[in-house]
């Protein structure tokens, strides 16, 4: 009923004019009701814009670690059910994310983006917002990389003096690190012991992806 209620402006308006969200909002943040908190958020439609989207963004700051952990892994399935307008409004509160104090949420926040970031609008969203990515290791940096594959990603990354820097790291270390990492994919995807260790079943993903 919630989320029926809020596809649409009517029902969003038959819920604010009856007080419902009044009512959701403090049950978000009941303590010791992470499990509560999931069901409301999970239940409610987010393709239009007000109220349910206030909530989402409540419990993607919540004091309960579990219930930002939850909120922001519901964050991808909204970007693969295709919500309207993500790359206006999920790639913020994504963006947000990624400064919490639980790696584990940040980490997922990241993952979200990476996934995010195939489509064209929500990588263009997220490189005018300029997160802050190299602290959050290799997997931030990957995603950085990404950017060059957009005009404005590349002027974006020239300005921070980003390009320069990985090119001279390249020269120095990474393309060692790179050959290496191939050369040890190459070496485990042929390997007759690691063959006899894998099921039958498994032989046949046994491919190499070459980053």
């Amino acid at each position: 009923m919630l989320g029926t209620l809020s596809s649409t402006t009517y029902g969003l308006a038959i819920m604010s004019r009856n007080r419902i969200f009044d009512y959701l909002k403090p049950m978000t943040e009941l303590h010791g009701r992470d499990d509560l908190s999931h069901l409301i958020m999970t239940s409610l439609d987010y393709n239009v814009a007000g109220e349910s989207r206030v909530i989402l963004a409540k419990a993607l700051t919540s004091s309960s670690k579990v219930v930002r952990y939850l909120a922001t892994r519901h964050m991808r399935v909204l970007l693969r059910a295709g919500v309207q307008q993500f790359s206006e409004w999920g790639v913020d509160l994504l963006v947000l994310q990624l400064n919490d104090l639980d790696p584990k949420v940040s980490q997922v926040a990241l993952s979200v983006l990476d996934e995010a970031c195939d489509d064209s609008t929500c990588m263009e969203a997220l490189i005018k917002q300029r997160p802050s990515l190299l602290k959050l290791g290799r997997p931030g940096k990957s995603l950085m990389l990404r950017f060059l594959s957009r005009p404005s990603g590349l002027r974006y990354l020239m300005e921070t003096g980003f390009v320069e820097s990985e090119m001279e790291l390249w020269a120095r270390e990474e393309n060692v690190q790179y050959v290496l990492s191939i050369e040890n994919t190459l070496s485990e995807s042929i390997s007759p012991t690691l063959w006899r260790q894998r099921d039958g079943s498994d032989q046949s993903n046994n491919g190499v992806y070459l980053p």
